[in-house]
């Protein structure tokens, strides 16, 4: 850990503020990379839990993800699936228009709108569902999901780990020591997950909080103190990466993902952990593995 102390402050859930986010992802997504999208191997991961759960008559997809729509659509190609996510450029962007089945319907809501679905579901899945909540609102969204989904049906996502390895880490060897690690890495690649480990870094588990602006601050303060450095790729695509994110969408990068053992006492109330997978073709994959979860 590194920096002054966070604000402690928890960021609250502001559904106009993710839309604007959302659109402006939408205009790059099909040039994201992991582990903003699923990789092959996530995938995989997917398919294996799909493949060994019953065949449902009702899947509730989280977002429109078009790798697990395909998944779906290819293990279960008679279920009706229901797309839930607020964002139509979001939608237009993963492909809705492929039109993959007339059994796919959607519903353009917020996950937490009163409105609801009308149905139950057997199957609940989508990819790194929780990254996409503010802590203030994860149990309740839980809950949301608990009231759609069957007794004994199945919840499959993709989640962030915090690290707790890097915890007492200092700045400069996280950069340091990634700088060889992703060396032979895209400049773009590098730079995803030399952002990620700083801001993993960065964060106060106790409340789960992060001041972005340290993490500029004391990057700065890096190249500024070393002049070998300032003029590495990488590096100058992760600054570029931490100022646009801080001028954009601050909210996104205010607080940090949970540690395992907060993520299990998130879901526990309504669900268990049933299986995990972990991927091995990206860099720090361990991170991101894909869950499946079963309703008490």
């Amino acid at each position: 850990m590194y920096g002054r102390p966070a604000k402690k402050e928890i960021s609250s859930y502001d559904e106009s503020l993710e839309k604007t986010y959302w659109n402006t992802q939408s205009k790059k997504w099909t040039s994201k990379i992991p582990p903003i999208r699923p990789s092959p191997n996530d995938l995989e991961s997917y398919e294996a839990f799909l493949t060994k759960i019953k065949k449902p008559t009702h899947v509730l997809l989280l977002g429109t993800t078009v790798e697990l729509r395909r998944l779906v659509r290819k293990i279960f190609p008679d279920s009706e699936v229901l797309l839930w996510d607020f964002s139509p450029a979001m939608l237009k962007a993963s492909g809705h228009q492929e039109n993959y089945s007339l059994k796919e319907k959607v519903f353009l809501k917020n996950w937490l709108d009163h409105n609801s679905p009308g149905i139950t579901f057997d199957l609940i899945l989508g990819d790194r569902v929780f990254e996409q909540l503010t802590q203030d609102i994860e149990e309740r969204f839980v809950k949301r999901l608990a009231e759609f989904l069957e007794t004994g049906g199945a919840f499959i996502t993709r989640c962030r780990f915090a690290d707790d390895s890097q915890r007492n880490t200092s700045m400069a060897e996280i950069i340091l020591r990634s700088e060889t690690e992703l060396k032979d890495l895209p400049y773009k690649e590098a730079a995803t997950a030399l952002f990620l480990r700083l801001h993993n870094a960065a964060g106060y588990l106790e409340n789960r909080t992060v001041h972005f602006q340290n993490i500029i601050q004391d990057f700065s303060k890096f190249l500024e103190e070393n002049e070998a450095h300032r003029s590495s790729p990488i590096l100058l695509q992760t600054y570029r990466k931490l100022v646009r994110s801080k001028r954009l969408f601050p909210f996104k990068w205010a607080y940090t993902a949970p540690t395992k053992d907060q993520f299990m006492k998130i879901i526990s109330t309504d669900f268990f952990l049933e299986e995990e997978r972990r991927s091995g073709d990206y860099i720090d994959s361990h991170l991101y593995p894909t869950i499946l979860m079963k309703k008490h």
